[in-house]
Order: structure tokens, then sequence, then C-alpha cells
């Protein structure tokens, strides 16, 4: 054992030691790496694209393709009358909201001037009768409460949207354009509350403290949620309308004397119908 010994240690100080005996031990030592071969690769070749890329559809329009964020709500109170929705539509870079309110089911009234105050309020709550929603949205929380015209003086909320006539028969069926909405962002309007008002805002000019805070609008009508949506509700009014017509200015001009349908519902009859959104 001492003699095998030594020989190993011999062999290890002269380099004559082989720890890895195989086929080529009769010519030399191995050295690691020697006769390495790689695996051959070849090119590198681009990859194809399908012949066919799947689409993704919405609406007629590619999904990722349209130019507008689109928002809605819906007025569906239970154990009420009111029925409507409220569509919202904006550039994909920013720029003013087209906003679109059609309300059925209100009281009718012989008046021809009968307005509502309509607010985007701080929350998504609709609990307790639409109160849960909290103050008018106003991303400074100091603006006092006024007209929408108002906007950016610190004499407007954000959530101000002025007033909405309503015809004789009790629908709503009106356009409205602002230009500092945003649905998007940190102070978009998604996620907050839309509420309709059974009184007139007075727009912040009653000449006293509520009048400043909630423009002495009255208890809520009705009130819904704002979440995001595509573009099938602002393409499909819920109101129909001869060619879908935009009036930025406030109303309907299509249904002025009345005679308009709500798709798939009976008839609704109006009398002198005419709306004013900003009526001061």
């Amino acid at each position: 054992m001492f003699l095998v010994v030594c020989l190993t240690v011999v062999q290890l100080a002269t380099g004559q030691f082989q720890p890895f005996p195989g086929p080529n031990v009769n010519n030399g030592p191995r050295i690691p790496g020697q006769n390495f071969q790689p695996l051959p690769v070849g090119p590198l070749e681009p990859i194809g694209q399908p012949a066919n890329p799947p689409v993704f559809q919405n609406n007629g329009v590619l999904a990722g393709a349209d130019l507008f964020v689109y928002g809605t709500c819906y007025f569906n109170e239970s154990g009420s009358n009111i029925r409507g929705r409220v569509d919202f539509q904006q550039a994909r870079t920013g720029g003013p909201t087209r906003v679109r309110v059609q309300v059925v089911g209100l009281a009718p009234s012989l008046m021809s001037d009968t307005e509502h105050g309509i607010h985007i309020h701080e929350y998504g709550d609709v609990g307790r009768g639409c109160y849960a929603t909290g103050p008018h949205f106003d991303s400074d929380t100091f603006s006092f409460h006024g007209s929408p015209n108002n906007l950016g003086t610190g004499n407007a909320h954000e959530g101000d949207m002025g007033n909405l006539r309503q015809s004789n028969a009790g629908v709503i069926d009106s356009d409205m354009v602002f230009p500092l909405m945003n649905l998007l962002g940190d102070n978009g309007v998604l996620g907050r509350a839309v509420v309709l008002h059974e009184g007139r805002d007075d727009l912040g000019r009653g000449g006293n403290s509520m009048s400043l805070q909630t423009g002495n609008a009255g208890a809520p009508l009705a009130c819904c949620v704002i979440a995001w949506s595509d573009s099938t509700n602002w393409s499909d009014p819920f109101i129909a309308r001869n060619g879908n017509n935009f009036n930025q200015n406030g109303g309907n001009q299509n249904f002025q004397n009345g005679g308009f349908q709500q798709q798939g519902q009976q008839q609704f009859q109006g009398n002198g119908f005419a709306n004013n959104n900003f009526a001061g």
C-alpha cells in the first residue's frame, strides 16, 4: 500500500498521472477542451407573421384603434319611474368631453321651462337615496358652486353641469360639451356619480351659503355611477334619434315638438320640447 501511494505521488509530480483513462489512454494525457466540437446552429431566420393575424373587433372598430374613450351610466332607481342614461365621449389625446343625457319617466309638467340641476358628485356610492355620493366633484376642494361656464375661475366645481330642461311629457334629451372635463386620470370623472336633482340649479346666484355649495337644486331624483365603456352606447342612444345628431348647444332639434320614441319602448309625446342646459 505504501508503495502504491508513493508511485501515485511521483506520477502527479511529474505530470504522468492520467486521472481519466479511456479510449485515448495510449495517446497521451487528455487536455480539457481538446477536440471540442460545438453543435452546428446555422443562420438565424426571421420569424414570419401569420398570414391572417387575428382581428379583435368592438362595435365595428378595431380595438385600440378608436380615437376616443367612453363612459356611461344608467338611471334606473328601484321604486322610481325614472329611467335613462348618461353617455360620455372624449378624445384619447384629451380635449372637450361630450355628454349626452337622456331621461324618461319624470313627472309631467304643464310648464314649458321645467328644469333640473345635474351634477357629478365626488363618490361613486349611490346608497342612501343618492346622498352617499357626497358633495359636488371639486378637484381643488375650495371652489364655490356655479355655472359650468365659470369652470376654472374658482366659481364652479368640475362637477357642475348646469340645468337640463324637460319636456311636458317628462323627458330630457340633451347634449352638452365641457371643455375642461376629463374622463381619465386623478381628476377624471370615471367612477364618480351623476346626480339628477328635483329642482333647478341657481348656479350659485341664490344669495345664500347653500347656493354656493349645491345651487339649491333640491333632493336627488336619480343617480348612477360612471363606468368605463366602449362606443356601443354612444353609437346607440337610449332615446332613438333621426341620424343621431349631436347638438352641442343643448337639446335635440329633431324633436322640438315631440313625437320621438325610446327604442323598444312606448311612444313619448312632448310639446314644445327644448333644452338649454346652461340656462341661468
